[in-house]
């Protein structure tokens, strides 16, 4: 009789952890989770032959009349600095990428992630054929860096361009 409830009792034990797990890796509400996309972030792989491989950064811009390059070694790291530790879980409903950026080693294209940043979305999404595979949030160095870009570049626009594209008006230097 022991051996029997202390059986049931692992039994239960088991099936109330497994449930308990199968919960902590739900996507939280007002997130999505694509087929393929990893909770994880960014792996230490790719990390790693992001490092050694990349030399190059171009940045598309999605609504805005730019784009912007970033050469070396020094860029590379100091891009995947700007990324947070903490993973993104899925993404947020509602969030438009701001920016492609395009990771080239070579003259090749090594991977492509989609950037956020907007009102709650902070984030930087890398993609694989065109399917979002992992993300992270962006550091507070990355928040900082982004928004003086956006000043810069919105300094560096017309009046006239600015206002086609609803950018708030900056004073002009």
């Amino acid at each position: 009789m022991k051996i029997a409830l202390s059986t049931l009792m692992m039994f239960f034990l088991i099936c109330t952890g497994c449930k308990k797990d199968a919960a902590s890796t739900s996507v939280p509400q007002g997130m999505t989770s694509p087929e393929g996309f990893s909770p994880g972030g960014i792996t230490p792989d790719m990390t790693e032959q992001l490092l050694k491989t990349a030399d190059h950064i171009d940045y598309l811009f999605a609504v805005l009349p730019l784009s912007m390059n970033q050469q070396g070694q020094s860029a590379i790291y100091q891009d995947l600095r700007f990324l947070s530790s903490k993973p993104l879980t899925g993404l947020i409903n509602g969030c438009q990428p701001l920016a492609r950026k395009i990771y080239l080693g070579n003259g090749e294209i090594i991977t492509e992630a989609d950037l956020y940043f907007s009102n709650g979305c902070f984030y930087q999404v890398f993609l694989s054929n065109e399917k979002p595979i992992y993300g992270n949030y962006l550091s507070e160095e990355g928040l900082n860096y982004h928004l003086n870009l956006m000043d810069q570049a919105k300094k560096s626009m017309p009046a006239d361009i600015r206002k086609a594209y609803n950018l708030p008006d900056v004073e002009d230097q």
